[in-house]
């Protein structure tokens, strides 16, 4: 009796993370992609400058990185060839991809072509100018801030005392703006980076987002230590008893129990098999952070590569019809794998291969 009740709820929650999972990740069209063997979204760096230099930062982003931007015509190319491809969303992402200054033009011409604008900041210089050039044309944005508590701010973000101060109450003045606007609290997902200074603080941070801003989701992302990370001090990160601990604060919060169904994932199972990546070298790979493999896009064709890569870039190579078969250890037989498919780069930074299960996950 014990073991039917036990199925039947998690039959009933898996129903209500597939409802979640549709509203806020494009559930039904990912899926349609999947099974017509195309990409659904693509996210790309725009630039890899930023105006803070987090300690945790998976690609070193900073003031002075002394790495170019992508040019304008690459972008506009890298827009067309998407469509092309199919794809229908793009994510665009830095460094701080406000700190481009081509952005409107850039959100302009994927507008144009039916595809559709996500916008990854940390908020500080999405002003109200900027936002009157991007707002028609914006489909959601990935709200980036750690913290609402000033002293944690400064020390996330490697600024002053005065600096961090301001930056926070610029960040949390844009917010409002942009809410004021009239633009979907639904289409803003607020997100975290979970280290041990922001988890001392996690609570009144999702308080603030989902209570008194009413946003519509929010999402927590353990830190790798990759990039700026690896020079950290080891007692920053979380273990995974810690973070089921924070993912089930997160669901608490936000009255979805089915949330934990996805362990510590990025994200859901269909979105890491319908996306690919541009990094700033125009380099082209399945999943931030995910090297491997990784192609030179240069004068080759994105559509192309989407095409004639296909399998490694969106884990087909593990198997179809469910490449969760191809996994190994927990994830392979996990019984949350109908939506979950572990986080494949935190699998390849810290044990070598993104086939392994999740290593951050409760479950394992």
């Amino acid at each position: 009796m014990t073991s039917l009740l036990a199925d039947s709820e998690h039959a009933v929650l898996l129903e209500k993370l597939r409802a979640y999972l549709r509203q806020y990740y494009d559930l039904d069209e990912r899926v349609r992609a999947w099974e017509e063997r195309r990409f659904y979204s693509l996210e790309v760096e725009l630039t890899n400058r930023c105006n803070r230099e987090c300690f945790y930062c998976y690609n070193s982003s900073g003031r002075s990185c002394g790495i170019p931007d992508l040019p304008l015509d690459f972008v506009q190319r890298l827009i067309a060839e998407s469509r092309a491809a199919g794809i229908r969303q793009i994510a665009w992402l830095g460094g701080e991809p406000t700190l481009y200054r081509e952005l409107p033009a850039v959100f302009e011409t994927a507008a144009q072509n039916g595809i559709e604008n996500v916008l990854f900041t940390n908020g500080s210089l999405l002003t109200p100018s900027l936002w009157a050039h991007i707002a028609p044309l914006t489909g959601r944005i990935m709200f980036h801030l750690d913290t609402i508590a000033p002293d944690v701010f400064v020390a996330l973000n490697n600024v002053t005392q005065l600096q961090g101060r301001r930056m926070l109450a610029q960040t949390l003045d844009n917010l409002d703006h942009i809410l004021a606007s009239g633009f979907s609290p639904d289409r803003i997902y607020f997100y975290v980076v979970l280290t041990r200074l922001a988890a001392e603080r996690l609570h009144e941070t999702l308080e603030f987002a989902l209570i008194h801003k009413r946003l519509g989701t929010t999402a927590l992302y353990p830190m790798v230590r990759t990039g700026r990370a690896c020079s950290t001090s080891s007692t920053w990160a979380l273990n995974r008893h810690e973070l089921r601990e924070l993912y089930g604060l997160r669901a608490n919060l936000e009255h979805r129990p089915e949330l934990m169904l996805l362990g510590p994932s990025e994200y859901c199972k269909h979105y890491q098999l319908t996306m690919a990546y541009v990094d700033v070298h125009r380099h082209l790979m399945p999943y931030a952070g995910l090297a491997n493999p990784e192609f030179e896009i240069g004068q080759r064709s994105l559509s192309t590569l989407l095409s004639n890569h296909y399998g490694a870039l969106s884990f087909s190579t593990l198997g179809r019809p469910d490449p969760s078969f191809g996994l190994t250890g927990v994830c392979h037989r996990c019984r949350h794998s109908t939506f979950c498919f572990g986080t494949r780069t935190t699998a390849f930074n810290v044990i070598g291969t993104a086939t392994q299960s999740d290593p951050f996950c409760w479950e394992t």
